[in-house]
């Protein structure tokens, strides 16, 4: 079997901060239908390392090509925007916008972002808040949310725009194992449909779902395993 597209290439990525390295020399490629994870700890810069991809930090140097554009180097605005709404990013914590309600927030890249009908994207979020077992949240307040339904909420935004890429930053924070289990099998799904990729941020040091699995040590991601094809 052929192997399957990339969608992701970084190479050579640096990151720091006022002469503090976070990052340095990190290349990795994120094939369709992969599901990597990352081992992160406390202040280890994964978060960072995840809005960077989205070209959303600075003090990065280094190539990050999405589909073929560098995001880093993208000087038109359309084009980097362009690009930003193909990759779908669940926040670890906050991310929803405190005066719209959860129905609007999730609506708000395919209001903003596509041409599609207002029951077009009603059938879209009403199916993905089916999937994620929301549908009773979705005309709540995002200050009436605890952190794991606010997670799924965003995780749901993320899912709803058909992303080329998905980045999830820690979504097991405060879930328990069995609701954690039905997230992952709803992102296999939503995976297996649209073929995608996902780079996922974890606290575990092993996740039997992925593809592959890094830790970062020494400011760099080291590979821990990738599954045999």
């Amino acid at each position: 079997m052929a192997d399957s597209r990339i969608i992701l290439s970084i190479r050579s990525l640096n990151i720091s901060f006022d002469g503090q390295v976070l990052f340095k020399d990190v290349s990795l490629d994120v094939h369709e239908d992969n599901f990597i994870v990352i081992t992160t700890g406390v202040m280890d810069g994964a978060t960072t390392l995840v809005k960077s991809i989205l070209g959303l930090v600075e003090g990065v140097t280094g190539q990050i090509l999405f589909e073929g554009n560098d995001i880093l180097q993208a000087e038109d605005r359309l084009e980097r925007r362009r690009s930003r709404q193909k990759i779908g990013l669940v926040y670890e914590a906050a991310g929803l916008i405190s005066v719209m309600n959860v129905y609007q927030n999730i609506a708000l890249p395919l209001a903003y972002h596509t041409d599609l009908t207002e029951t077009d994207i009603e059938h879209k979020i009403v199916t993905v808040a089916a999937d994620l077992e929301i549908t009773d949240l979705l005309y709540l307040e995002p200050n009436e949310l605890n952190d794991t339904q606010t997670r799924i909420v965003n995780l749901a935004r993320a899912l709803v725009i058909e992303p080329r890429l998905l980045l999830i930053d820690e979504l097991e924070g405060g879930m328990s194992a069995e609701v954690m289990a039905k997230m992952v099998k709803v992102i296999q799904h939503y995976q297996q449909q649209l073929h995608f990729g996902i780079i996922m941020t974890s606290l575990e040091k092993k996740a039997a779902f992925a593809t592959s699995h890094y830790t970062i040590r020494n400011n760099q991601l080291e590979v821990d395993y990738v599954r045999q094809k």
